[in-house]
């Protein structure tokens, strides 16, 4: 027990650090004039827009509840509505946003799918998360990587600066097309492989390999489908980043260009440091945007962060109306 509380104690001062680190961000940004919270609140005056996004964002949500669905019945082998884990996943949303850190959107989804699939272990219901957020990101790597080899020679010439991250852009593409391409070779050489992986010196590294040699056959059946859901989610994203821009400039950002750039700073926050990529997003697409020559790249995010947060706060409402109760001595006793 004391361990356990130690390990409680040790997260959240990293979380409090974290957060610590990403208001500094953004304080450092706003004082040299990279971000006006002003224009922000003015986004409010929009109310056509604002409504566009909004229902842009529960268009990512729909989609990307069906694409974890069809994760955890591959994976689980059990049947559960689309109606839950859709719930699961606008509550997901909710917790974090106001629970960040040792009580994750993540955790709470796993939790909340792990009782309702009676029999299942929670380590295979968090894989299913893991899987689902690592196809999630195969979806930007495929729109990036197509993108960048479409438009290389026009960077060449319009953004020269850029063309380091469109390199990095293709180079991700061709090793996620690596890693799919895993999945379907031979058995013996799958074997050869996964065995080559064992000997690496990283226990994460390993479990996984365990777990891809277990689950190998249900993920070569949904990997395309799941990529193809992620491109869909992916652009419905991007779209939505346009959308809110349109606050600061009415004629649009350049399409061609957003679709590169938007993307490249999305996986920077893909894994969430802080609360909806708070402070590191911030950073992360004033350099992306100044790289492809768009100024202002902080005061767009700063838009999208504002109206991400509020979505993620509606998670609240099905979360209070369904009568859950999450707590933490349930989440210890699961191992969350």
């Amino acid at each position: 027990m004391e361990s356990c509380n130690n390990f409680l104690v040790k997260k959240t001062l990293f979380t409090i650090i974290k957060i610590a680190i990403a208001t500094g961000l953004v304080y450092w940004l706003t004082q040299n004039g990279k971000i006006d919270f002003k224009q922000a609140l003015e986004s409010l005056k929009h109310p056509v827009i604002c409504l566009k996004a909004l229902l842009f964002f529960l268009l990512i949500t729909i989609l990307s509840a069906f694409r974890w669905r069809l994760v955890i019945q591959a994976f689980t082998q059990k049947p559960i509505t689309y109606g839950k884990v859709f719930l699961y996943t606008w509550m997901g949303y909710f917790f974090n946003i106001a629970m960040p850190g040792s009580v994750s959107g993540d955790l709470i989804k796993v939790f909340l799918v792990r009782k309702e699939l009676e029999g299942v272990n929670v380590k295979s219901i968090a894989l299913t998360a893991i899987v689902d957020r690592v196809t999630g990101i195969f979806g930007f790597f495929t729109l990036i990587g197509l993108l960048g080899i479409i438009n290389y020679s026009t960077f060449a010439t319009t953004a020269p600066k850029a063309l380091i991250l469109v390199q990095f852009s293709i180079l991700l593409f061709i090793l996620m097309l690596i890693t799919i391409g895993v999945l379907f070779l031979p058995e013996k050489l799958k074997e050869k492989i996964f065995t080559n992986f064992k000997k690496v010196p990283f226990s994460i590294v390993r479990d996984l390999v365990t777990a891809a040699e277990v689950y190998i056959q249900p993920l070569r059946r949904i990997i395309l489908p799941l990529v193809g859901i992620s491109m869909v989610v992916q652009i419905f994203s991007i779209t939505t980043f346009i959308t809110i821009a349109k606050v600061i400039i009415p004629e649009g950002l350049d399409t061609t260009v957003a679709f590169s750039a938007i993307p490249l700073g999305f996986i920077t926050i893909a894994i969430p440091l802080a609360p909806g990529g708070f402070g590191v997003g911030h950073v992360a697409f004033e350099k992306i945007f100044t790289m492809f020559n768009i100024l202002g790249g902080a005061n767009y995010f700063n838009l999208y962060f504002l109206w991400w947060t509020l979505y993620c706060l509606t998670g609240s409402a099905p979360y209070m109306l369904s009568g859950i109760k999450v707590n933490k001595k349930e989440l210890e006793n699961e191992n969350l």
